[in-house]
């Protein structure tokens, strides 16, 4: 990039202050009446111009200097014009290739918004689109010239290489990358040219796996792209092609989490061990062969660690884990209704996966079957602890083939979703009235408490400016000398551990957001001039929000519960009075269907209501097994859960 240029990408750009630099020179020097540019120096008039209009100004102009700016830049659309309107149309092409490529998209913003489109016409535009392909989707950005030569992009559509990229880019890519640029497509492109376009890339020799996935992934949608069923299985079938070429190009990693039993006497229920490269989780056998079967379930909590300490499933993707790389790939391969899973939760869920495989088979070698202790669990131990009224849950048979198992284990989500629903509605659990009641699918469970769990209303200022100044890396409030080295996540991890100076910030652009912290109160400056973190119940709030986007009303003290109370009074909280919350929902919804999510293993449209699965191999069967039973695992520990803080609600005498 030239660095003696404007340039103006976003509101949220780095480059903003280094450019505002620029522009002051630019400005200074600029005469409307003897303004002599190229086409480049044009559009940096245009660049200027955005900066202004948006207020964007360097700390030392004074208010009559912005002014004066602005006063300057409102001349600059008529230099525009009449300089685009003075090229000859015979190098209209030639001025246009001249542009340095940070400007391309803006010339044609220009050319929109200043209604300049006659310039343009059928031969310009061949021209322009025979050098480089990627100028179709500059093209595309601009609504008024797609509208205006609609059916010559239509021709373009069908017979351009990367038309389905296009495609699948406006429709399927995820509506928050900050990378992807609005795309316009002619009124005139028919489903059936989409369902053409899409085909021909199918078609291609050595077409892009990531949409090719993409296409598997989409949503159909009658207002902007279906998949028919055979083009999804010729897309499932290019996918297995090219996965297969891949395959031996593919870097092997030598690192591995494993699973052991320590048989010794006196061994801990868990530890952790590194040999090299590879981590293990050791658990005691000795210990969990003397828990009684009711211990044995709690073990999913206590030692296969399935919930954190705020009683939230470590199950589900948390966007704090996610490392900067992980969201570049996510908001480039992914698509808007796939599940996006960074490496920490695929590492999670894979390890309750594995937990639950392997502890079925200790569990046999004790002469114990996991089934018959979730059975006695849910029938025996709920009712006998809190008088929940539950009826007989039927689990498959040992010796049963994998998918007759999965289909006899895939109804019971229903039956335990409906007979709790039932108890939360009427107290009581009526075999009479579950057969006359509609479906309850495990999402859409209600709790005991009214209040059951909180998150953000509405993004209001007093939560979010002090909850992402403490806790976002990207602020970088907590990389400051003498500290910069020592790694810390944010600045609450800094103020936990260092004794830091209000003074290290005082001519650092970063102060304004410091003081804002002290204005909130979250920060204090003590007799000594340090740095020192304050209203603790409130920070906790904050933490539990930023790590979770929800927060469980009933695992944290009255202290906290009662800034909770006062927030949601203010209206910058919501409530939600769901057994399980957003996150636990959404990962349930990820595993079990595919109505929010498109990339998931759809466990129970494959074995509900008598459906042949889309794979027939005992391994993939065993596997939605064993899924099936770590989602009841943790359904029914959530459900003891809630029954629990049904009864902590009664003895405090507590009004919800």
């Amino acid at each position: 990039m030239v660095t003696n240029r404007v340039y103006y990408f976003s509101q949220y750009d780095l480059t903003i202050g280094g450019c505002l630099s620029v522009l002051k020179d630019k400005i200074d020097a600029y005469d409307a009446n003897i303004f002599d540019g190229d086409i480049n120096d044009i559009i940096e008039l245009y660049h200027i111009k955005k900066h202004l209009d948006n207020g964007n100004r360097l700390d030392d102009w004074s208010d009559e200097q912005f002014a004066s700016y602005v006063e300057k830049s409102k001349s600059f659309a008529t230099v525009i014009i009449k300089y685009l309107r003075s090229i000859e149309r015979e190098k209209f092409v030639e001025t246009y290739f001249i542009l340095e490529w940070e400007y391309e998209y803006s010339f044609w913003e220009v050319i929109s918004n200043y209604n300049l489109l006659d310039l343009l016409n059928e031969e310009i535009l061949d021209q322009i689109l025979a050098t480089e392909e990627g100028r179709l989707r500059v093209l595309l950005s601009q609504k008024r010239i797609v509208d205006r030569f609609g059916t010559y992009f239509r021709g373009v559509l069908l017979r351009h290489r990367l038309s389905a990229h296009i495609l699948l880019d406006k429709y399927e890519k995820r509506d928050d990358n900050p990378n992807l640029k609005q795309l316009f497509l002619p009124a005139s492109l028919t489903q059936d040219d989409k369902e053409r376009i899409i085909d021909a890339f199918l078609d291609q020799e050595s077409p892009n796996l990531n949409y090719v996935r993409l296409v598997l992934h989409v949503k159909d949608n009658p207002n902007g792209l279906t998949i028919p069923p055979l083009l999804r299985v010729k897309a499932q079938d290019v996918e297995a092609r090219l996965n297969e070429e891949l395959r031996p190009k593919a870097i092997p990693c030598d690192v591995g989490i494993g699973f052991r039993y320590d048989y010794e006497e006196g061994a801990p229920a868990l530890r952790e061990e590194r040999d090299g490269k590879n981590m293990y989780y050791v658990y005691g056998y000795k210990k969990i062969e003397a828990d009684d079967d009711l211990h044995k379930i709690w073990n999913f909590r206590e030692v296969f660690q399935y919930f954190r300490e705020d009683g939230l499933s470590v199950l589900f993707n948390r966007d704090i884990e996610t490392e900067a790389m992980e969201w570049v790939l996510a908001m480039n391969d992914s698509g808007r209704d796939a599940y996006l899973m960074n490496v920490v939760c695929q590492l999670n869920n894979n390890k309750a996966l594995q937990d639950i495989h392997v502890y079925s088979q200790v569990l046999s070698g004790m002469g114990k079957r996991l089934e018959n202790l979730l059975k006695s669990y849910y029938e025996d131990h709920l009712k006998d602890t809190y008088g929940y009224p539950s009826l007989p849950l039927t689990f498959p048979e040992e010796d049963a083939a994998w998918i007759a198992k999965c289909r006899t284990l895939m109804p019971e989500f229903d039956n335990v979703a409906k007979q709790y629903n039932l108890f939360v509605q009427y107290d009581d659990i009526d075999a009479r009235v579950i057969r006359y009641s509609k479906p309850v699918l495990t999402t859409d469970i209600m709790s005991l408490a009214s209040v059951r769990y909180c998150s953000i209303k509405e993004s209001p200022q007093e939560v979010m400016q002090p909850m992402v100044y403490l806790f976002k890396i990207g602020e970088l409030l907590h990389s400051i000398d003498p500290f910069s080295d020592k790694h810390y996540s944010c600045l609450h991890d800094l103020l936990r551990n260092e004794k830091v100076l209000y003074a290290l910030y005082e001519k650092d652009y970063r102060k304004p957001k410091i003081d804002r912290l002290i204005e909130f109160g979250y920060v204090k400056i003590d007799a000594d001039g340090y740095l020192v973190l304050s209203m603790e119940a409130e920070t906790e709030v904050l933490f539990f929000l930023w790590r979770n986007h929800v927060i469980s009303y009933w695992h944290h003290s009255k202290k906290v519960r009662a800034v909770l109370d006062k927030w949601i009074q203010n209206g910058w909280l919501e409530t939600d009075g769901h057994l399980l919350s957003q996150p636990e929902r959404d990962i349930f919804n990820y595993y079990l269907n595919n109505s929010k999510y498109t990339n998931g293993p759809a466990i129970r449209n494959q074995y509900a209501h008598g459906c042949i699965p889309v794979v027939n191999n005992d391994s993939e069967h065993a596997s939605n097994y064993y899924r099936m039973l770590m989602l009841l695992v943790t359904l029914l520990l959530k459900i003891e859960e809630d029954l629990c803080v049904a009864m902590k609600i009664i003895e405090e005498g507590i009004k919800v």
